[in-house]
């Protein structure tokens, strides 16, 4: 995996060399024929344009920001092949050369951004519709069942659900072992108490290596907990959102059937 990231980055270096040394070779060209200059601060423009949309990251785009501001210094600016510059005038066309590529990397990359924000929230918007109506399918035991395979799927996070006492819901399994309960059953018992969440960088306990989330019932009563890995340190805080949305849905459903179980047991015997 390691050496196929290795390998990715080479060939993106590869590409964007190749396309700065065509947008320079095309520069050198048409100044040839007396083009003037500002046509050859565009052709860097679309040259870096092109860099940063089809290499998706901010180091290719401020690497060829400096490398560009470099070769339009030696090459375009007198006096030319010198790192020295004439008179004020090179030395402003050089400054508003850089601010302008500087603008153009920042502003492509803020809309990359909000396009992958854009497109996680509708994959993310369709999970909780898809999650929801698989909830709506499950009873009793099958909800926490459902519950920590789906969500571990959908957040990549493995997850345990646990009683008011700390006990699991379901049996263990051997991907449940990236928690010791009993080295956490203070922790856990103030998350039961007092019905906040703790743990991973939270107020309360922020050096575990898990979130615990308490799950409260319409009866403000809190009948347990999920406690959720982050021992690899990486809860961004839209991930975060999205894990508190499927959980905060998994809530409901347990309450729920908490609900309809407290009725069957207070429910009158029918005579026969």
């Amino acid at each position: 995996m390691k050496g196929q990231e290795t390998n990715n980055s080479a060939i993106r270096t590869v590409i964007t060399i190749v396309i700065l040394a065509l947008a320079t070779l095309f520069s050198l060209a048409i100044e040839a024929f007396g083009v003037r200059i500002e046509n050859i601060v565009l052709v860097y423009t679309v040259a870096l344009i092109i860099i940063i949309a089809e290499m998706k990251s901010p180091f290719y785009g401020l690497f060829s920001t400096v490398v560009i501001t470099l070769l339009y210094s030696f090459l375009f600016l007198d006096p030319k092949y010198d790192i020295k510059l004439q008179d004020l005038n090179s030395y402003v066309s050089l400054f508003s050369f850089l601010i302008v590529e500087i603008v153009v990397n920042t502003l492509i990359y803020r809309m990359q951004q909000q396009s992958k924000r854009s497109d996680r929230n509708e994959r993310q918007m369709k999970s909780l519709f898809e999650f929801s109506q698989g909830l709506l399918a499950v009873t009793g035991k099958e909800i926490v069942a459902y519950g920590e395979k789906s969500v571990e799927e959908l957040t990549s996070r493995k997850l345990l659900f646990c009683d008011e006492y700390g006990v699991p819901m379901q049996p263990l399994k051997e991907e449940d072992d990236f928690i010791d309960l009993a080295s956490i059953a203070h922790e856990y018992a103030w998350c039961i108490k007092n019905g906040k969440t703790c743990g991973y960088k939270e107020n309360r306990f922020p050096d575990l290596t898990v979130k615990i989330l308490p799950m409260t019932g319409s009866d403000g009563v809190c009948f347990g907990a999920i406690l959720v890995d982050c021992s690899d340190g990486n809860v961004s805080k839209d991930d975060y959102a999205f894990l508190l949305t499927l959980t905060s849905q998994l809530t409901l459903a347990l309450d729920k059937e908490r609900a309809l179980k407290a009725s069957f047991r207070g429910a009158p015997a029918t005579e026969n």
